[in-house]
């Protein structure tokens, strides 16, 4: 018996997913994710310039929300 499985067995199967998804041509596939860390020279061949990387990635993702957020407004009103 797997562990891993026993564990996500214990979720009723009835759970809501109440996270909004927001698209990004950036991670849609390998080519897009490497041009855009090439263009940012972000590198990650060491573990302080891995986590510099992966922060300023999830800085990119935050910005893009926030100003998809915005023009949601903008549009409502």
């Amino acid at each position: 018996m797997c562990h891993f499985q026993a564990a996500v067995d214990d979720f009723p199967s009835d759970t809501k997913h109440k996270d909004i998804v927001l698209e990004s041509g950036l991670f849609e596939n390998r080519d897009n994710f490497l041009i855009f860390c090439q263009n940012s020279q972000f590198q990650f061949e060491t573990l302080r310039r891995a986590k510099y990387s992966s922060m300023m990635n999830l800085n990119h993702l935050l910005l893009c929300a926030r100003s998809l957020s915005f023009s949601f407004k903008m549009n409502t009103n």
